[in-house]
């Protein structure tokens, strides 16, 4: 049976869950954002039928929402002063570039994803639409995990995907619900849920989705202070690993792929620091590294690897595999060390905080942050959903603070510690 069934079938059963979260979720915008996670699992990459734009039409409609929740409400969300940073940075690369197709298409999705961002911030004012988001955000992954082991099943010794086009977005779903299952979920629920999780994202063969396991496994140790438990999921996950590894029914075994992906990467930084070099303070303007790649690529070095050489001097058109590096090629290394900075800051926010979220934050975020240091994300409000995150409960703590806790509808979930 042809495995992309899963893709076209798949997609409507994720509908349905989300109809039901919808019925008993405690307000329309909470429905709305879990109305974009869906989309974004079910059909953002989802070339099948009609899918993808059944994406692209539910971000219309949330945008619209945003815009109209912003004028009615004259509230503008604190997150907007980071995107009006970029749009600066964006704007004077663009003074001293061509406004070509590609730099056209990245300003559309950028512009997208402020939009669809503000919706998503708006719709999680209170603590409990927040959390109530993150529990189905938690649920959509394993149910993502079950349509990916499904694909494996029907073509076994192939990178599962899912719904979706990449394996690695697969495995980075898989990875944001294992740090949200390990907080939300308790019993048996958690473990059958973490379970279906990793042997999701062993069977994507996805290096960087590893990374949130164990990043929570580390994070709950060192706030909890529990060793010994922590020690028995490390043995528990070392097992699993071992026997698929020892199968050889994941990518892991194969490090030839592996080293020529590295290779390419190593690649593409180094010439995206050659256009850096060319163009220090503005860059080769936003979204335009792909059709600047062709007259840089001529005198890339090569690689060797166990599999042989890897040239890209042929190659005309590439993305960077890197948002860091994306960055420092299309808008210079000013912006570059803004954008070092701003995660220097999240990264604080994180440690200071001790309430709702914290829980979780550091493995989502920085799980995040990896992915995004081995693959483009900045056009997907679902990458700066968790990017940004820190800094949005930041200002919803600032917000409840300066509210007298007699007006405050709803407690604390989580005591502070």
């Amino acid at each position: 049976m042809n495995p992309d069934i899963i893709k076209a079938c798949a997609p409507p059963f994720f509908f349905i869950i989300w109809f039901i979260f919808a019925q008993r979720a405690a307000s329309r915008r909470v429905a709305g954002a879990a109305l974009f996670f869906t989309s974004a699992v079910a059909c953002s990459q989802n070339f099948s039928l009609c899918y993808r734009q059944v994406h692209q039409l539910i971000q219309v409609f949330l945008i619209a929402g945003a815009v109209f929740s912003t004028i009615f409400s004259w509230r503008v969300l604190r997150c907007n002063s980071i995107f009006a940073v970029l749009a600066i940075f964006i704007g004077i690369s663009l003074a001293f570039a061509p406004l070509d197709a590609d730099a056209r298409v990245q300003l559309v999705n950028i512009i997208s994803v402020v939009g669809v961002l503000n919706y998503l911030y708006l719709s999680c004012q209170e603590k409990g639409e927040l959390q109530e988001l993150m529990r189905f955000i938690a649920f959509l992954a394993v149910a993502l995990a079950l349509a990916g082991i499904a694909q494996s099943l029907l073509a076994p010794g192939t990178r599962a995907e899912g719904t979706m086009n990449n394996p690695n977005y697969y495995g980075y779903v898989l990875g944001l619900g294992c740090c949200l299952v390990a907080v939300e979920c308790r019993g048996m629920r958690r473990i059958l849920a973490l379970l279906i999780l990793m042997l999701g994202i062993l069977v994507s063969g996805s290096r960087s989705a590893l990374f949130f396991p164990l990043l929570q496994v580390a994070w709950s140790a060192y706030r909890t202070g529990n060793v010994r438990r922590t020690l028995g999921y490390l043995c528990a996950c070392a097992l699993v690993v071992g026997i698929l590894l020892s199968l050889n029914l994941t990518r892991f075994s194969d490090t030839e792929a592996s080293q020529g992906s590295d290779a390419e990467r190593i690649i593409f930084a180094m010439i995206a620091l050659r256009m850096a070099n060319d163009h220090p303070f503005t860059g080769v303007g936003w979204g335009r590294f792909v059709s600047e790649f062709g007259a840089y690529s001529t005198g890339a070095e090569k690689m060797l690897t166990d599999s042989g050489s890897i040239d890209v001097s042929d190659q005309e058109r590439r993305v960077t595999h890197n948002d860091l590096v994306r960055i420092l090629a299309e808008l210079g290394w000013v912006a570059c060390l803004a954008t070092v900075a701003l995660s220097l800051w999240a990264l604080v926010k994180i440690f200071r905080r001790k309430g709702f979220g914290a829980e979780y934050l550091f493995s989502v975020w920085l799980g995040t942050v990896t992915f995004s240091l081995t693959h483009n994300n900045l056009n997907g409000a679902l990458f700066w959903f968790f990017f940004l995150l820190p800094f949005f409960l930041d200002g919803q703590a600032r917000q409840e603070a300066a509210v007298p806790a007699s007006f405050q509808r709803v407690p604390p979930l989580v005591e502070a510690r």
